[in-house]
């Protein structure tokens, strides 16, 4: 039996490690434990310098260099605020989506991978009558604000892109901001375009911003002290190449697809209100570190001097704040090839 309270790390089938989790308090307890964990996994390639696989238990040779980030899987997300901006996060999804060229009455099954509070996937059945269509998500707070969507088309499940496998293939797999979380991502996409039948379509869009003004704000802020000496925050990985160019992505994808499409698209989203940059990164830039100090009023100190600098970077005018958002699309669509053994061997029976 799983201890409640505790977050447990499963690779490949080996339980790797128990930790604990966010109190109900929002602290992060055991973070000493994910740092260490974090930095071996780094440094894994001192493990088994034999040649021999490392012992059960200590397998950070299988995950480069985990495969995922740990301090997504203890940060934890508010629906209310992400979807404060819901229209300037929405517009990126149904560009994406409008370049996938399909009869709408053909696709049986889709997946919103990183499905969030669930609002655009539930777009996905208006815009494919005959689709089941199903949202992924590891976000127990996102997951039960999509959870008042689901009907007899519309599902939700707990999933991470590196984890979820459909128990066939399916007709399209869509993502929408969210690879650029999953560390390593670029190597994964052959893997992520298997998931669909030959001929299926996988697109995805991710923020092409991330040495944008307000992530460097970010950055030199908790690289400073106090902040730098927090040891969760010292240990928070290096997010700036976080995502690829369009013509990057296109290099993995086409050698294996009849179709690529890909293209960069800068929004200027006019923001109102008081610190609207900063309101807008507490949705998303700003969860690892929330996440990493461990009280609200280290939280709330660190907003407040944050806030300052997002709006010197973010200047406001009389008619609002203009805040430029560079993101990267990619369509593509799967060739007649057969789908990996090693998907198919994951694929729950």
């Amino acid at each position: 039996m799983i201890p409640a309270g505790w977050l447990h790390v499963l690779v490949f089938g080996h339980w790797l490690v128990a930790l604990p989790t966010a109190g109900v308090d929002g602290s992060i307890g055991g973070i000493n434990a994910l740092e260490q964990l974090h930095r071996a996994a780094r440094q894994r390639s001192d493990l088994g310098s034999d040649g021999t696989r490392p012992p059960r238990g200590m397998a950070f040779d299988l995950i480069p260099p985990l495969v995922f980030d740990l301090y997504t899987l203890v940060m934890t997300w508010d629906p209310t605020q992400y979807q404060r901006y819901s229209d300037e996060r929405s517009r990126p999804f149904h560009e994406l989506v409008d370049r996938i060229v399909v009869d709408p009455a053909a696709v049986a099954t889709a997946v919103d991978l990183g499905c969030g509070p669930g609002h655009l996937t539930a777009t996905l059945c208006d815009r494919w009558p005959n689709a089941q269509v199903i949202g992924v998500d590891n976000d127990a707070n996102m997951l039960a604000s999509a959870g008042a969507l689901a009907s007899d088309r519309l599902s939700f499940a707990t999933g991470t892109v590196q984890s979820w496998r459909p128990h066939a293939p399916i007709d399209v797999a869509v993502s929408n901001a969210t690879l650029q979380w999953v560390p390593g991502h670029l190597a994964m996409l052959p893997d992520l375009l298997s998931l669909v039948r030959p001929g299926g379509w996988f697109a995805f869009q991710v923020p092409g911003n991330l040495d944008a003004p307000h992530h460097q704000e970010i950055r030199a802020l908790y690289r400073s002290t106090p902040w730098s000496d927090w040891p969760a925050v010292k240990a928070l990985p290096d997010r700036t190449h976080g995502s690829h160019s369009a013509t990057e992505y296109l290099d993995v994808l086409a050698p294996l697809c009849s179709h690529v499409d890909g293209w960069e698209t800068t929004y200027i989203h006019i923001f109102h209100g008081d610190d609207p940059v900063l309101e807008w990164v507490k949705g998303t830039a700003l969860r690892p570190v929330l996440a990493a100090l461990q009280t609200d009023e280290a939280r709330t100190e660190f907003l407040a001097q944050l806030a300052p600098r997002l709006r010197t970077a973010y200047p406001s005018s009389a008619w609002g704040t203009p805040f430029p958002f560079k993101r990267i699309f990619v369509v593509a669509q799967r060739a007649g090839s057969q789908r990996a053994d090693w998907c198919d061997a994951l694929i729950p029976k």
